[in-house]
């Protein structure tokens, strides 16, 4: 097949109430799309991370218009692998230069593309085309907003809805830290799943000092309660085994990955295939951790464009802990997308049609367009 266009459409919309991080407050957020189309008409969507900070959104269209483009536009091409492997050595330098992520980022969401293209010209779903079952996918819900008492209320909800967990961000001051993880336990019973995530918000003796405070409370697991390139630092902390350990989602190579899964720093590995460098890049890590003997749970926190592209990874590869499901009143979502339900009653629902399975409605997508 022959490319035609790549396209990159930036969105973005406010969220009902702003997001709270360990380093810093979100009151909107972005979606980044790549649309490939080829000369036989086929047309691929893919998903690159453009969360935070917001200008990323504009950093990634010029990624993909000046840099990604040139080089696909025109070139013939049999198999996402051969295409990733052009970009990697023409853009490689530009990483060390510029961001290792934002060029992963726009690799990864092209590559998602062409796989979307090659399961519509085979008339298979992804996950059939590379070897997968149909299976429902469990999920933790997070995303919640508000006071402790709110936050609280919200992951009751999402356990009573089907979830297998709920997961809330700390990071911002230890004893409201302590105090909203014993109010979400309280509200949603000893049994159901809790996760914490520190968006790496802390060094290794308060790490330390917050696992321990942590670990009463019987967590699934903290996630990134370091930076994300202290490995030396996660494989102490988690050789202490006071709490289990997940992160991954900031893993911007299949090294950074392999560190963490032969390091054996985590108890969770985290890849997030639009950060990442795409689906191959998601499954390298993941064969790697399921040799091992670590559980893995994507990273996903965009559009039903990636969500989709986690639910097929699930269903292909054996070892899935769970999925990230954001459940928070974020109408951008899913109104720019037509396709089968994803999700019920907590639990992924894989889709069936040819390809990755989710449309994009156009015309819904210029309401949020903004570059």
């Amino acid at each position: 097949m022959r490319i035609r266009e790549v396209e990159f459409i930036g969105l973005r919309a406010p969220l009902p109430k702003p997001a709270r991080f360990s380093w810093g407050e979100a009151s909107s957020r972005n979606v980044g799309l790549v649309r490939v189309v080829t000369e036989e008409g086929l047309e691929g969507w893919g998903e690159t991370s453009v969360t935070f900070p917001l200008w990323s959104l504009e950093e990634r269209a010029l990624t993909v218009r000046e840099g990604v483009r040139p080089l696909l536009v025109g070139q013939e091409w049999n198999e996402p692998a051969e295409v990733v492997a052009r970009l990697e050595v023409a853009l490689a330098p530009l990483g060390h230069l510029w961001s290792v992520v934002a060029i992963r980022a726009a690799i990864g969401a092209v590559e998602v593309a062409l796989w979307d293209i090659v399961g519509q010209a085979a008339g298979k779903p992804l996950w059939e085309l590379w070897g997968g079952r149909w299976s429902r996918v469990p999920l933790y819900a997070v995303g919640f907003a508000g006071d402790r008492r709110e936050i609280a209320r919200q992951a009751e909800q999402a356990i009573a809805a089907g979830y297998s967990a709920v997961k809330i961000r700390v990071g911002f001051d230890e004893e409201a830290d302590l105090s909203l993880v014993r109010m979400v336990r309280e509200a949603i019973g000893p049994e159901a799943g809790l996760l914490v995530d520190a968006n790496m918000a802390w060094g290794r003796e308060q790490a330390r000092r917050m696992a321990e405070r942590l670990a009463p409370y019987k967590l699934g697991w903290l996630e990134e309660p370091l930076v994300r390139d202290d490995i030396e630092g996660l494989v102490e902390l988690q050789g202490l085994q006071i709490v289990p350990l997940a992160a991954g989602e900031n893993a911007y190579t299949v090294a950074d990955g392999r560190a963490l899964v032969e390091r054996r720093a985590v108890s969770v590995v985290m890849p997030d295939i639009a950060r990442i460098g795409g689906v191959g890049a998601a499954r390298a890590v993941v064969q790697l951790a399921r040799e091992a003997g670590i559980p893995y749970s994507p990273h996903q926190y965009g559009s039903e464009i990636g969500f989709a592209a986690a639910l097929h990874l699930c269903t292909t590869e054996p070892g899935c802990h769970s999925l990230l499901r954001d459940v928070s009143p974020w109408e951008l979502r899913s109104a720019i997308v037509g396709s089968e339900p994803l999700v019920d009653a907590g639990q992924g629902l894989p889709p069936r049609r040819p390809g990755l399975g989710v449309r994009v409605d156009r015309v819904r997508a210029e309401r949020f367009r903004v570059v």
